[in-house]
């Protein structure tokens, strides 16, 4: 497709011939009335009638917040000091408990080894008991053969 140059239009004759501004400024009537377009626009607090009421309102507000504030750190402070005086005693509590499983843990094994002990020394004597038991049966049995033989 052929590309095709061209200058640009030139200016129009009618545009030329009028003129867009006023030819008289001095007679023109200027309306200062009431603006065409309408802002909405932040009030200002400095330099208003209501500036110390505002403010004077402002502050109880603030005061008031930081009243209520206040006391509910002062409850929250309270609760948890509350808290970790239970917390407290029932730590301790446990630890003393602990402590007593620990102490009746040890007394139990120091008990189990006695009777360990015990046990093992009532078995030897009861082992030697038996040993001499047979012993004298069979040193009755031979003296017995003995007897036996010699009155023969």
């Amino acid at each position: 497709m052929p590309k095709v140059h061209r200058s640009p239009p030139g200016p129009s004759k009618e545009s030329t011939m009028q003129s867009t501004s006023e030819p008289e400024l001095a007679s023109t009537k200027i309306n200062y009335g009431t603006p065409e377009t309408t802002r909405n626009k932040r009030l200002r607090l400095n330099n208003s009638p209501i500036d110390s009421q505002s403010q004077s309102k402002l502050d109880d507000f603030k005061e008031e917040l930081m009243q209520i504030l206040s006391s509910w750190k002062h409850q929250q402070d309270q609760t948890l000091k509350n808290w970790k005086s239970e917390l407290d005693t029932t730590l301790s509590t446990l630890v003393k408990d602990v402590n007593d499983l620990k102490n009746q843990c040890k007394e139990i094994r120091q008990t189990n080894g006695d009777i360990i002990k015990s046990i093992e020394f009532n078995g030897k004597c009861y082992e030697d008991k038996c040993y001499n038991g047979k012993c004298l049966r069979t040193d009755g049995v031979v003296f017995d053969f003995h007897k036996c033989s010699v009155k023969a």
